[in-house]
């Protein structure tokens, strides 16, 4: 038995044509509810361009395919609470790059603490969660991995050191599908990317078909390209596990391509 669930996260898109420069943003699982039911992450970051420091906050029910009510969080600060930041530290002597950044990192961290409290009711009912098991993770600046073909191990099993070849592995695979361009590539491309996210049993042959575009939602602009960056696993009680793939895409930017992240997520009945 398997039940699938998808949630993508909104991003502001701005139009450039693509350059060698763009901003990622960074992943925080803050992890699953005790049932494995529901899965809870962050992104954060400052967008290019303006700087300006934003966080979306999703809680996921896995069950129903549906974000819990009182989610998504998206936060992002205006353009005058960035030049008033930027005047701030001006008038401070304040302008050395690094030590600019650090007080754009305590800004952010500020938001994201806002948008935790904006989604404390919804938190609060799913009472503590349980970090989830990081099983395959690839940066936005690792260039050595096929991030689009993963394989990994089940709950129990912790690293390739110690356990035989033959152990029950599962295999993701990530294929891009390609559509005419919507509004939101302003006439920069010609077409925009969806993806199909395969899960194969490698002991069964079985395979699972997570998410298979037919179109692509607004929410992502224009997507050019997706990767699978990072695999997580919850064990459950039926010896089943949960599972959410943070897929990430890039899409045109002021900069240059932005990435940002969108989480299929499912219940493995193994």
């Amino acid at each position: 038995m398997f039940l699938a669930g998808f949630a993508g996260l909104l991003a502001t898109t701005l139009m450039a044509p693509i350059a060698s420069a763009g901003e990622y943003s960074t992943a925080n699982s803050l992890g699953f509810s005790r049932d494995g039911n529901n899965f809870v992450f962050e992104e954060y970051g400052s967008t290019d361009g303006l700087g300006a420091p934003y966080v979306n906050l999703y809680a996921i029910d896995i069950a129903r395919d549906k974000w819990l009510k009182g989610t998504p969080v998206r936060l992002q600060s205006s353009e005058a609470e960035v030049v008033a930041q930027e005047e701030k530290l001006a008038d401070a002597g304040i302008t050395d790059p690094f030590d600019m950044e650090e007080h754009t990192k305590d800004a952010i961290d500020a938001l994201r603490a806002k948008a935790a409290q904006q989604a404390q009711p919804v938190l609060k009912s799913l009472g503590n969660l349980y970090a989830a098991d990081l099983r395959v993770h690839n940066p936005p600046h690792e260039l050595t991995s096929d991030a689009r073909n993963v394989r990994f191990s089940v709950p129990g099993y912790r690293n390739l050191i110690n356990n035989p070849p033959e152990i029950l592995a599962w295999g993701l695979t990530l294929e891009e599908t390609f559509f005419p361009a919507g509004e939101n590539c302003f006439a920069l491309h010609d077409k925009m990317a969806g993806f199909t996210l395969t899960l194969t049993n490698e002991q069964t042959g079985e395979k699972i078909v997570l998410n298979d575009d037919k179109r692509v939602p607004k929410s992502r602009g224009c997507p050019l390209k997706y990767y699978v960056e990072q695999v997580l696993v919850f064990p459950r009680k039926d010896e089943g596990f949960s599972l959410a793939v943070l897929v990430r895409y890039a899409k045109p930017g002021f900069e240059g391509p932005d990435g940002r992240l969108i989480a299929v997520t499912g219940i493995v009945d193994r």
